[in-house]
């Protein structure tokens, strides 16, 4: 085995996120999908615990409305941030294999 594919074999997106999210390293690699990660799971004890804590549907409904479009902003804006950190990196990496 050349060195370059210990490299790639060490190479897990988990640790990066760890890091970039924590400051450290992931101790608990997990293979499964993001779906089978939790996910479905997630939100349907977080819809549970809503529903649970008002006799009114319409309440509880609009309170779900909301987080529905919390999460989705989240998403909206983690989504960007992900794609100009992957796009600050390329231009690194790019920068560092020209020749000057």
């Amino acid at each position: 085995m050349n060195y370059t594919s210990e490299i790639f074999n060490r190479l897990i997106i988990q640790h990066t996120r760890e890091f970039l999210l924590h400051g450290s390293e992931c101790f608990d690699i997990n293979n499964k999908s993001y779906v089978k990660i939790g996910l479905k799971n997630c939100i349907k004890e977080a819809i549970k615990r809503v529903e649970s804590g008002f006799s009114d549907r319409k309440k509880s409904e609009a309170v779900i409305s909301e987080i529905y479009n919390y999460a989705s902003v989240v998403e909206s804006v983690y989504m960007e941030i992900g794609m100009k950190c992957g796009e600050a990196l390329a231009v690194q990496f790019l920068d560092r294999d020209t020749v000057k």
